[in-house]
C-alpha cells in the first residue's frame, strides 16, 4: 500500500495541480520558486493541523482564488443558498493497495466492492460554508459603516485576522472510478460520520523540513538537544535493560546529591526555620535534588567529535557534518514514532519527507548521502508483530544527488506563468524507448 498520487488545487502557487508518486523514493527537482516546498509543507500542515495552528493563512491561497473569494464577498447581492457553492483549497490523496494488504483501515472508507478498484481517494477542503459566507459578508458591511473604509479592505482584514472563524477542514473519502481513472467529488463519505476510521492509523507523516538551524551559533546545541526527543523515541521493551540502568544511576545519584545539598544548604535553611518559627523536631526544610531523565538530557548532554584523542564540542564541526548528523538523528527520531505508530500499530503508510538535504554539504558527500540514504530509508520498520516499508519524497537542488538517482525516481516541477505542473522523467523515457 502506498501514496500513488497527490493533486491540490488553489495552494500557493498550485492551481492545478497533479505529481505522481514511486512506491519507495520520490525525487522531486525543479527551479526556485516552483513549488516543492509549498507541496511539501502542505501535506505536513494537513496531517499535523492541531499542531500547526489549525488554518491556512489567506497568503496561502492561490492569487487566481483569493481575488475571485474576495470579488464574491463584495459583490452587492448575496448568492442564493440553492447556488452558492462551496470552493478553497483542495488536496487529494490516491492511496493505492493490492490483495495481500491489511484492509481493516482502507476497509472503513471504501466507496465501492468493485474488485477491480484498488484506490481509496482522501478529500481535504479547506473552505467557506455558506453560513460563514454569510456571517462574513454581514460583518464587513457593519466594519465599514463603523471604520469608515471600503468593502473589500475589510473582507480582507477580516481574512487576515480571523480566518479560522470562517474557513473550515473537511475530510472526506471520494469516489474513485477504474474506466476513466478520475474521482467524482459529487460522491463521499464525510469522515465525520466515520469515528471508527483514524486517519494516522492509515497515514503517518515524518516531515524534516529545509530549516534546520545548524548554522546558527546560538543553537551550538542542535543535536545535542535532539538527544532528549530521540531518548524518549528509543525507550522501548528492547532497551529495557539500557533503560533501568539509566534510571538506576540517575536514582543513585540523587541520593547521593542530597547528602551534599544537605551540607551545603543546612545553615540557610537553618536561619529560614528560626526566622518562619518553625520548631524543631515538628518541620524540617530540606533542598533535595530532583533529576528527570529526559529534562537531564536536554540540559546536559553533549554530542562532541573526537580528533588525535581530543573531544571537540559538535559545532567545531563543518555545516554539512552538522546538516547531515541532524538529518540522520531526526530520521531515526521519525522511524522510532513510525514503529510506535498508533496504540502500538504502525500504519499502513508511513511517508517521510526530507526538503533539500544537501544544505551545506560537499558534492562529494552528496553523492555519498543519496548512496547511503536509500539503505537507511529501504531498512523496514520492524517489530515483534509487524513490518512495514518506509515510502520517502525527497526534494533536491542537487545536480550530484539527481545523477546518483534511478531515472524512474525523478519527478520535475515546472513553472509556466502563475502555474506549475509536474513530469515524470519515465514518461520521457517511455518515449526514446518507442522511438
Amino acid at each position: 500500500m502506498f501514496l500513488s498520487k497527490i493533486t491540490v488545487k488553489n495552494f500557493r502557487l498550485l492551481k492545478d495541480f497533479s505529481i505522481d508518486l514511486e512506491h519507495e523514493l520520490s525525487l522531486i527537482i525543479g527551479k526556485n520558486n516552483s513549488g516543492k516546498t509549498s507541496l511539501l509543507y502542505l501535506l505536513d500542515k494537513i496531517f499535523h493541523w492541531r499542531d500547526k495552528g489549525g488554518c491556512i493563512h489567506i497568503d496561502d491561497f492561490n492569487l487566481g482564488y483569493k481575488k475571485s473569494l474576495v470579488d464574491m464577498l463584495i459583490k452587492d447581492e448575496v448568492i442564493d443558498e440553492k447556488e452558492y457553492q462551496e470552493d478553497g483549497v483542495r488536496l487529494r490523496l490516491y492511496i493505492k493497495y493490492n490483495n495481500d494488504d491489511d484492509l481493516s483501515n482502507v476497509g472503513l472508507i471504501m466507496m465501492d466492492l468493485d474488485e477491480n478498484n484498488y484506490y481509496v481517494v482522501l478529500g481535504y477542503d479547506y473552505v467557506l460554508p455558506y453560513d460563514s459566507y454569510c456571517r462574513l459578508r454581514e460583518k464587513a458591511k457593519a466594519n465599514v459603516d463603523k471604520h469608515k473604509t471600503k468593502i473589500q479592505e475589510e473582507v480582507e482584514n477580516l481574512l487576515y485576522k480571523s480566518i479560522a472563524n470562517y474557513f473550515v477542514l473537511r475530510r472526506k473519502s471520494i469516489a474513485y472510478d477504474t474506466a476513466s481513472c478520475q474521482i467524482n467529488e459529487s460522491d463521499y463519505i464525510d469522515l465525520k460520520n466515520r469515528p471508527q476510521f483514524h486517519e494516522d492509523a492509515l497515514i503517518s507523516i515524518g516531515y524534516i523540513d529545509a530549516k534546520r538551524q545548524v548554522a546558527n551559533k546560538e543553537n551550538d546545541k542542535t543535536l545535542s538537544l535532539q538527544t532528549a526527543e530521540l531518548f524518549d523515541q528509543l525507550k522501548t521493551e528492547d532497551n529495557e535493560e539500557v533503560l533501568d540502568n539509566f534510571i538506576q544511576t540517575i536514582s543513585d545519584s540523587d541520593k547521593k546529591l542530597g547528602v551534599v545539598y544537605s551540607e551545603m544548604f543546612s545553615s540557610v535553611l537553618g536561619k529560614v526555620e528560626e526566622l518562619g518559627g518553625v520548631k524543631p523536631k515538628e518541620t524540617r526544610l530540606m533542598v533535595t535534588s530532583s533529576l528527570k531523565e529526559q529534562n537531564l538530557l536536554k540540559g546536559n548532554t553533549k554530542v562532541v567529535y573526537e580528533h588525535t584523542g581530543e573531544q571537540l564540542p559538535e559545532d567545531h564541526n563543518g555545516l554539512g557534518y552538522m546538516n547531515l548528523i541532524s538529518m540522520i538523528f531526526q530520521i531515526e527520531i521519525i522511524r522510532q514514532t513510525f514503529m510506535k505508530g498508533r496504540n502500538g500499530k504502525m500504519a499502513d503508510i508511513n511517508l517521510l519527507i526530507i526538503e533539500e538535504p544537501e544544505a551545506h554539504t560537499h558534492p562529494q558527500m552528496q553523492y555519498i548521502f543519496i548512496k547511503n540514504i536509500k539503505k537507511l530509508l529501504n531498512a523496514p520498520l520492524t517489530t515483534k508483530d509487524e513490518s512495514r516499508q518506509i515510502q520517502s519524497i525527497i526534494s533536491t537542488h542537487s545536480s550530484h544527488i539527481v545523477s546518483e538517482s534511478e531515472f524512474s525516481e525523478i519527478k520535475y516541477m515546472r513553472r509556466a506563468g502563475n502555474e506549475v505542473t509536474a513530469k515524470n522523467l519515465k514518461d520521457l523515457q517511455k518515449e526514446y524507448d518507442n522511438d
